[in-house]
């Protein structure tokens, strides 16, 4: 297993912005990203 951290900005959805403007739900200028294998395992 390869597990890689980055900081970075994080923006979650809880829709798709595609259908609906409104649907950020999370944003976090400061936050953590955990990669593992190629996919996203954890925020922060």
């Amino acid at each position: 297993m390869t597990q890689t951290a980055y900081r970075a900005q994080i923006l979650t959805f809880r829709e798709d912005p595609a259908h609906a403007a409104d649907g950020a739900v999370f944003y976090k200028a400061d936050g953590l990203l955990i990669v593992e294998d190629s996919k996203v395992a954890a925020t922060s």
